[in-house]
């Protein structure tokens, strides 16, 4: 049963599908007997190994034995103390010749050593001398840097000076004229003024000329009803004399008529006669306050431009005293640049 499930998840991972067969029916039983044969083997037990013999080389001569005795070789006192005593002057002669050499050696290392110490400090000599010649040249460009900083300062400021006096001898005779022109033509004003005239005068006379058109509106429909009203009162009188004879109640009526018609002529005099009163004694104020305002206008700015005028002046002399200063400390350091230049 695992073996099947297991099978199914095989084929379900890898997407193959499975079939169970039956396999029964391909099996045979084996009816006939199988011959067996039992053997069995035995193996020895190992030997313990005898020990490895030792290493003997092989003989390349023939021992020969000699016996020496001790008078017989040679005499110590004659044939190796001198031996000795040569070895021995060798051996003192050789340690002596080496020794000295180790301080001769020893003595170069002295040598060498109070060498490299004076090289070391020519070379440290060098070098300060070089970083000396080297902060001298960087003396020298900065020097010349500045003198030709200084120089480029004063010729800009003699040409700003020579065009600011060509300005101003150009513009002088021209300046009062142009502020003259834009003060006519309403470029300079004065706010106050300005205020008064939008917010104030502008309605007041805004409403007496309401109120003078609306007057002279009334007046017209008055003496236009007052003309109707004539001319009716003509036409019926004109028919009454064609129908009746004169008499006194209709001269009366054209007399009472006539002084109707003159007194609405003097009424009407009358008030053109008041309304020009009324008007020059409203606007007269108002001119003389206008022309007070333009005196008082024009002192100040009298007052004005000879402050600004002296302001000037005061600015141009702070100006050329500023820049003969300034003139003075460049040539002082130029002075002082070349003096220590000639120094070094």
């Amino acid at each position: 049963m695992t073996r099947i499930n297991e099978r199914r998840f095989l084929d379900l991972v890898y997407g193959r599908s499975g079939q169970p067969v039956n396999l029964k029916q391909h099996l045979e039983e084996i009816a006939e007997p199988v011959q067996l044969d039992n053997f069995w083997s035995q193996t020895d037990e190992f030997m313990v190994r005898p020990p490895t013999p030792p290493f003997v080389p092989a003989k390349t001569g023939l021992d020969v034995a000699t016996q020496v005795e001790l008078c017989e070789l040679f005499d110590f006192e004659i044939e190796v103390k001198p031996v000795l005593e040569v070895l021995t002057g060798k051996t003192m002669e050789q340690a002596l010749v080496e020794v000295a050499e180790e301080e001769e050696l020893q003595e170069l290392r002295k040598q060498q050593f109070v060498q490299l110490e004076i090289h070391n400090a020519h070379l440290a000599e060098i070098e300060r001398l070089e970083e000396r010649n080297r902060r001298y040249r960087e003396e020298q460009t900065r020097r010349k840097a500045q003198a030709t900083l200084a120089a480029s300062m004063r010729r800009l400021a003699a040409d700003k000076v020579a065009a600011r006096n060509f300005t101003k001898a150009y513009l002088e005779p021209l300046l009062p004229n142009v502020f003259e022109q834009l003060t006519e033509r309403g470029y300079f004003y004065d706010s106050v003024e300005s205020e008064i005239e939008q917010n104030f005068l502008k309605p007041i006379l805004d409403s007496l000329f309401e109120r003078n058109r609306l007057e002279r509106s009334a007046r017209l429909l008055v003496d236009g009803v007052i003309h109707e009203a004539s001319s009716s009162i003509a036409d019926f009188s004109n028919g009454n004399l064609q129908n009746r004879a004169p008499n006194s109640g209709c001269s009366l009526f054209v007399t009472t008529l006539q002084a109707v018609s003159q007194r609405h002529t003097e009424y009407r005099e009358l008030g053109r006669h008041l309304m020009t009163e009324a008007l020059v004694n409203l606007c007269f104020p108002k001119l003389a306050y206008s022309v007070v305002s333009w005196i008082i206008e024009e002192m100040v700015t009298l007052a004005v431009n000879n402050l600004q005028l002296a302001a000037n002046a005061r600015r141009e002399i702070l100006q050329s005293t500023a820049l003969e200063i300034y003139n003075e400390v460049i040539d002082e350091a130029i002075e002082d640049l070349v003096s220590s230049s000639s120094l070094s």
